[in-house]
């Protein structure tokens, strides 16, 4: 799934559920995964039992790939077996010891998943949390099996953790690139990077040269970005959310409709190679109105309330506090050009920007002035103010002087950043210090957007 898709059409999530049933969704994917890639399958047959896949095959003395995968099943639907293995996957291993107490023959149990192969059974009990319960709980399956069968096989147990299985999905993937589709393995990693990111294998920044196009700096990026939105919002469902696709919510109050951003970022930049910590303060009307018209302060100049020597305190390390105003021009919500305020094209004459937002913010209109498309006067003699060379400085007329739009939204945000230097990052990520080393900086700069603009 790239990007920017929309979540709901990801295979394994269910649409418009506020509290999914984790534990029960995570099993129908996994099994929903064996079903459709054979090679995931065969990975995890083979690391349950050590053997070979194709010794497994031949369990009945012949080589057959008679194959069933299921879940929800009750023990006493399930003929006797050759042989029999139980098996947990969780966040944990766990050691297997003599079961405490015996199942409860009124209620047989029910299965996570099983998977038979000839005449070969595995049952598989799933947790998505570290939960020891597990172990008993699938001994209490095979027990229930053996006993209403009257049966003799020894059962043989396995405890895997959930890095096994996202191992054998990623490999999977790669071994599949250019050869046929990874739509299942895709959703399926999307599914689990999003709900639980501390499942997927990557490795930390010190293991990287810098580099803007690495996928797997990028993965670890992703990784980071979601772990920090776990570090400022525990259990509050945000994890995976809309917002985390995107970048991390400013607030974790999910009942806040609109706040005076969106989100914070984490990104890349190259020049002086550095991890931005980033927000976009007002970045739409909406958010606009809350920073530039609810300020509990009269007026916000520009460039006077910029100092371009700001910084912030985090654990006695001092960061740069940066912040760029910018005129954002959008075609419906999809920005397509900005203008960047600058100190030197005001000429010493400073602006405040809540009276610019005044001016300028809204759905306008484009009008025909002379021979050229372009803004109603009022409007394009503000941003003359701003920048007398606006129109060259931005995408201005491809986005728009030479489109058929007739409407653009006009809006005015303020850029806020902090910036980590990446061999800093790198030290940080192989102390496992880094997470919490942003999400402090996140918690400073709310603070200090808030005191800076009285919000």
């Amino acid at each position: 799934m790239n990007q920017g898709q929309n979540g709901h059409l990801n295979l394994f999530n269910f649409f418009g559920v506020a509290k999914q049933y984790l534990e029960n969704n995570v099993s129908r994917a996994f099994a929903i995964i064996l079903q459709n890639e054979p090679m995931v399958l065969k990975g995890l047959i083979e690391l349950i039992t050590g053997k070979n896949y194709c010794e497994v095959i031949q369990s009945n003395g012949f080589p057959d790939n008679d194959v069933e995968i299921d879940i929800q099943r009750r023990m006493t639907s399930f003929d006797v077996p050759s042989e029999i293995y139980g098996v947990t996957i969780a966040t944990q291993k766990y050691p297997f010891t003599t079961l405490s107490k015996p199942f409860n023959t009124a209620y047989p149990p029910i299965t996570d998943i099983s998977i038979s192969v000839n005449d070969v059974l595995f049952i598989i009990e799933v947790k998505p949390h570290d939960e020891p319960s597990c172990v008993q709980q699938v001994q209490e399956q095979v027990n229930c099996l053996l006993q209403t069968n009257n049966c003799s096989v020894v059962p043989k147990y396995k405890s895997l953790k959930w890095e096994d299985i996202l191992s054998l999905v990623e490999c999977a993937k790669w071994f599949n690139e250019g050869i046929r589709s990874n739509y299942f393995l895709d959703n399926f990693i999307d599914f689990i990077s999003a709900k639980f990111p501390g499942w997927t294998p990557c490795k930390p920044l010190d293991k990287f040269e810098f580099d803007k196009q690495s996928l797997p700096i990028g993965k670890r990026i992703k990784y980071i970005k979601q772990m920090v939105c776990e570090e400022l919002y525990p259990n509050t469902g945000l994890l995976g959310g809309r917002g985390v696709k995107d970048g991390i919510p400013v607030s974790g109050n999910k009942g806040v409709s609109i706040d005076w951003a969106a989100m914070f970022d984490i990104e890349l930049l190259d020049g002086s190679p550095r991890l931005s910590i980033r927000t976009w303060v007002g970045d739409t009307c909406a958010q606009g109105r809350l920073v530039f018209q609810n300020t509990k302060k009269r007026a916000i100049l520009f460039p006077n309330e910029f100092p371009k020597g700001a910084s912030i305190q985090i654990s006695g390390d001092s960061y740069k506090f940066n912040m760029q105003p910018y005129v954002k021009y959008s075609s419906f919500s999809k920005g397509l050009a900005w203008l960047n305020l600058s100190e030197d094209k005001l000429l010493n004459k400073p602006i405040d920007l809540c009276k610019l937002f005044q001016d300028i913010h809204g759905r306008r209109e484009l009008a025909k002035v002379g021979n050229k498309k372009g803004f109603e006067l009022s409007v394009k003699n503000n941003l003359d103010k701003i920048d007398p060379a606006w129109e060259g400085n931005t995408d201005w007329i491809e986005a728009f002087v030479k489109t058929q739009r007739k409407i653009v939204n006009v809006s005015l945000g303020i850029e806020v950043s902090v910036d980590i230097d990446y061999p800093e990052a790198q030290k940080l990520d192989a102390k496992d210090d880094l997470i919490k080393k942003i999400a402090e900086i996140i918690r400073e700069m709310k603070k200090e957007i808030v005191k800076r603009f009285g919000l």
